[in-house]
């Protein structure tokens, strides 16, 4: 199940829970066509990684985290641990063909 944030205390607690797994954010918008079009292959994800904890953050909700992150365009990514980034970023590439 993917968590949804909605601002830093959320973020901050879900890195305390998870200290040990890669967390992969998606950042979003409601009126975002593009996000709308890749929600579904980024539940997908869950099963193919299921040690990975996939995280939604609408825009206009948390904007603190949206400026954290510097976020400027949408369908942006972010995981957050370096070990297994490289092998979910090449199936990402297999699913998102940007």
């Amino acid at each position: 199940m993917t968590v949804h944030l909605e601002g830093i205390e959320d973020f901050s607690n879900l890195q305390n829970e998870n200290k040990e797994k890669l967390i992969v954010i998606d950042f979003f918008a409601k009126w975002c066509g593009p996000c709308k079009r890749i929600a579904t292959a980024y539940e997908e994800l869950q099963t193919v990684f299921p040690n990975v904890v996939f995280v939604k953050v609408d825009v206009d909700v948390a904007e603190d985290l949206t400026k954290k992150f510097k976020v400027r365009l949408f369908r942006s990514m972010n995981p957050l641990k370096t070990q297994m980034k490289t092998n979910l970023m090449h199936k990402w590439k297999n699913i998102f063909y940007w």
